[in-house]
This record gives structure tokens, C-alpha cells and sequence, in this order.
């Protein structure tokens, strides 16, 4: 059984899992045939993945008409039926054992049948992003997206061993942020890119290709603050720099100019997550990779991750400070209580959740 902790409704009513799925999963209406009780949420955070479990023990359906900003939403089918609406003809139904991965940016209307029970994992466009760079060194533009369409989530074993393996780490953990989170994660979103359809390019480089961007990343990492021009880039790899910009064209799809502030930024980014102390701020960081205007820095850096560069180091010594807090101890709302304990309730959780970083 997968998720099988992080309880936090229990026979409630839809309205109150909504509420819950808004503050913490996604921004979202709903509309329902009956308030029923029924309704159960489980939900964990493991690294910066967010998991849920939920039935709403309902006819709903659950609409975006903003999209989701900074998340991208894999949504799987473990009992029931979905139907998924991303316009009038584009409609198509997971029923169990199906998933479907809603991009940041789509506006869809999901409907529940009242059996349906979903597993959704919330991956944050920072890690999304992040494993782009590791694999190509670069995010399209627009960011990645998926394409739409349901899928087996059996057709790749591998994927769903992936899946258990997250909600196995997600219930034996007690801290939402260890690391393992991270790895786990990454791995997940590896798998993603390789076993759904997306609009980042499959290119195969040749091995003359891996030494031209083996040379040029060594030496823009070597020059960590200095300025790196295009020709320098061009002298360095024995190349016109009209030749340059077409190889960086045809295989990264941006400029150098662009590829060269990309990769730094993903150093940046690596050097903020794994500081253990040997960062003392965002300034330091950002001027010794040579991003001299901080607030253009920063507006750049969220737009890439998601995140701002403060955050980034704030949350990297957060496990010394949430160490008595856990998904598994969130209060479980049963139906029957009122609507005033069941507020002061959902109050407490959602206050544990924010100090705890989810």
C-alpha cells in the first residue's frame, strides 16, 4: 500500500481536503454533487517532493484555471476513475493503474469519480529545472513541458519501482528534509523525461561534440568570477565565433552568453543547497561567480529555480531546527467534529507544516 503515513483527514468532508490541497498542494476549486464525509488525505514531504493520497469519497470536479506556477503535478490513478479536460477536445480518461503529468502552466479540470482514489506527486519546477542542466545544460524556453495524454504506469517497471521506492522513503522518514529526499527525487525526474514525451530536443551528441563542451565547461569553470566573451570561448576551442554560436545552437539550443550564466547559476545552486556553513551569504556566493547586479541576480535565479538564492541557504540549515517535527505526526480530522474544532485543527497542521518548510 503506497503512502500509508502522513494522515491528516480521515472521513471529512471534501471541502476540508480542499482547503488543505490548496494551501499545500495546488490552487484549485472544486465542485461536488453532495457533501459527503468521506473524503481522507495523507500527505508527505520528502526532500522537496510532496506526496498525497487522497479519495474524496465523491462525484468532484476539481478545476485550474491558472495553472499551477511553480509545480509540476504527476497525477496517478490507483482506484476509480479520472477524467482529465484540458480543452473541449482534449479530454481523456486514467482509470487505475494510468497516470498523467500536468505542466506548470496548464489550465485543467479534473473529474473524480466517487471511488476514486489518486496519488499525486508534486515536484517543484526547481528540481525540474535542475535536472535539465545536469542532462543537456539547459532549460528550453518556457521551461520543459510535458505533453499531454495519460499513460501505464506499468508499461516502464522501473518508473513505478521508483514510485513505491519515494513512498516508502516518504513513511519511514522523520524529517521532511533529508536528503535521500533530493536523490530520490532527481532520479524521479530522470525517469520522467525519459519515459514521457516532452519538448526538450533528444539529441545525441558525437564525441567530438563532448570535447568541444568538455574544454568550454572546464574553462568557464576555471574562470569562476571573471568575464567570459564569446570570443574567448571561440579562441579557446580553435573555432570562428559565428561557428561557435552555431554549434551552441544546434546543440543546446541558447547563446554561449546564455549557457555561460546558466551553468554558473547551477553552481550557485549546488553551492547554496549543500552548504554546510562554508556560505556565509548570497552575496558572497553571487560575487565570486561574478553576478555583480544582486537584484537582477536574484530575479534570475528565481526564474530559473523557483526559488530565491536567500531561500536556498535559509532552508540548507533547517534539518538542525525541524528535527522534532514529521510528516507522521500531523492531526488526523475525523468527520462528526465541528466546524469550529475541525478550523483550529486545520489552523494547528497548517502552522506545523509551514515551520517544518513544507
Amino acid at each position: 500500500m503506497l503512502l500509508k503515513s502522513g494522515r491528516v483527514l480521515h472521513r471529512a468532508s471534501p471541502y476540508e481536503v480542499s482547503a488543505f490541497v490548496r494551501s499545500h498542494i495546488g490552487n484549485h476549486s472544486i465542485e461536488l454533487r453532495r457533501n459527503s464525509a468521506k473524503a481522507t488525505l495523507n500527505y508527505k514531504k520528502l526532500g522537496s517532493i510532496g506526496l498525497s493520497k487522497l479519495t474524496y469519497g465523491d462525484h468532484v470536479v476539481v478545476s485550474n484555471s491558472s495553472g499551477l506556477e511553480q509545480e509540476y503535478h504527476l497525477q496517478m490513478v490507483l482506484e476509480g476513475s479520472c477524467k482529465v479536460r484540458y480543452s473541449e477536445s482534449e479530454v481523456f480518461v486514467l482509470t487505475s493503474g494510468a497516470g498523467a503529468l500536468i505542466n506548470p502552466s496548464d489550465p485543467v479540470a479534473l473529474e473524480y469519480s466517487d471511488d476514486c482514489v489518486k496519488l499525486i506527486v508534486k515536484v517543484p519546477v526547481a528540481l525540474i529545472n535542475s535536472c535539465c542542466i545536469d542532462q543537456v545544460g539547459y532549460v528550453p524556453s518556457g521551461g520543459l513541458h510535458f505533453n499531454a495524454g495519460a499513460f501505464q504506469l506499468e508499461e516502464d517497471g522501473a518508473f513505478w519501482k521508483l514510485i513505491e521506492l519515494l513512498c516508502l522513503e516518504a513513511d519511514q522518514r522523520e524529517l521532511a528534509n533529508h536528503p535521500v529526499g533530493t536523490s530520490i527525487g532527481a532520479l524521479v525526474v530522470t525517469k520522467l523525461m525519459e519515459v514521457l514525451p516532452h519538448n526538450l530536443p533528444a539529441t545525441v551528441g558525437s564525441s567530438e561534440d563532448a570535447d568541444f563542451f568538455g574544454l568550454i565547461d572546464s574553462y568557464i569553470d576555471s574562470a569562476a568570477g571573471a568575464d567570459v566573451a564569446a570570443v574567448d570561448l571561440a579562441r579557446l576551442a580553435n573555432v570562428s565565433v559565428r561557428t561557435l554560436y552555431d554549434r551552441f545552437k544546434r546543440a543546446k539550443g541558447i547563446t554561449p552568453h546564455a549557457y555561460i550564466k546558466t551553468r554558473r547559476l547551477r553552481r550557485i545552486y549546488h553551492r547554496l543547497h549543500a552548504s554546510t556553513g562554508s556560505v556565509r551569504s548570497v552575496t558572497e556566493v553571487a560575487l565570486e561567480y561574478g553576478f555583480c547586479h544582486l537584484g537582477r541576480f536574484s530575479s534570475e535565479y528565481k526564474m530559473l529555480f523557483g526559488e530565491l538564492p536567500s531561500e536556498a541557504l535559509r532552508r540548507a540549515s533547517l534539518p538542525a531546527k525541524s528535527s522534532r517535527l514529521t510528516g507522521d505526526r500531523l492531526p488526523v480530522l475525523a468527520s462528526g467534529s465541528s466546524p469550529q474544532n475541525a478550523s483550529i485543527a486545520r489552523n494547528d497542521s497548517a502552522e506545523s507544516l509551514t515551520l517544518a518548510g513544507i
